[in-house]
């Protein structure tokens, strides 16, 4: 079975068109790795386009939630991301995997499955990300408990959950 990657990037915009960009950007990005042959693939930009308009009772923290709940499943991520750092949504899902232990790829293309997954520890994925968010680890922590989110440390697949049982 091939690994599952979540697509993470900014959704909202100010503009209508600077929306529908963020959701073209993330579906190029998802065809990618579909055509990449080496991953499956989550892209909640595809999956939830509108949804807004569509179910406008939901809440902007349900929407993360339905995000972090996908994220939780997904044995890796691949953010727009440091381009995209005003992006919250973005900020939370790459801080959530990155306490969960999960695998963070940043580039501008997907690596391969096999590398991404046996280097998830390669400091040019992860320390740009920790850097920008070791002040907020405590404010994310806080976050994921106010949003009722899945705590990062029973990700399926997490390093953190896998020290806690040893």
């Amino acid at each position: 079975m091939k690994p599952l990657l979540y697509i993470s990037g900014p959704y909202s915009a100010e503009t209508y068109q600077g929306r529908q960009q963020n959701i073209l950007n993330a579906k190029r990005r998802y065809i990618e790795t579909l055509k990449s042959g080496e991953w499956w693939a989550i892209c909640p930009h595809t999956m939830t386009a509108e949804m807004e308009i569509h179910v406008p009772e939901m809440s902007h923290e349900e929407w993360i939630q339905v995000d972090i709940t996908m994220l939780a499943q997904c044995d890796a991520i691949w953010a727009d991301y440091p381009r995209n750092k005003g992006s919250a949504g973005t900020r939370l899902e790459v801080a959530w995997a990155l306490l969960a232990g999960m695998p963070i790829h940043l580039g501008s293309r997907i690596d391969s499955a096999p590398n991404m997954l046996r280097n998830n520890r390669r400091k040019d994925l992860i320390d740009p990300v920790y850097k920008d968010l070791t002040a907020e680890i405590q404010k994310i922590f806080a976050m994921v408990a106010d949003w009722n989110l899945p705590d990062p440390l029973h990700y399926k697949g997490s390093i953190l959950l896998q020290e806690v049982k040893s």
